[in-house]
């Protein structure tokens, strides 16, 4: 940074359009980063919740089946 700013003071119009292009691709990446980041917890956060589900539906489907086979022994 230091360096490009002592160029800006040497030649303000040449060092301005050099400046005002290389900061788009960085930004890019890094928001192109977030987004990848952010999949990335999401598909941790769905495979979590979709486990969670699962294994509510399964405990739902014994405890309905254990209800209805034996009340007594799953109490």
């Amino acid at each position: 940074m230091a360096s490009s700013n002592s160029n800006m003071n040497e030649s303000e119009p040449q060092a301005k359009q050099v400046v005002v292009i290389p900061p788009a691709p960085p930004a890019q990446e890094e928001n192109i980063n977030c987004i990848v980041y952010d999949f990335n917890l999401w598909k941790v956060v769905l495979a979590f919740l979709n486990i969670m589900v699962l294994k509510l539906i399964y405990e739902l489907l014994i405890l309905n089946n254990g209800a209805a086979s034996s009340p007594s022994s799953n109490h």
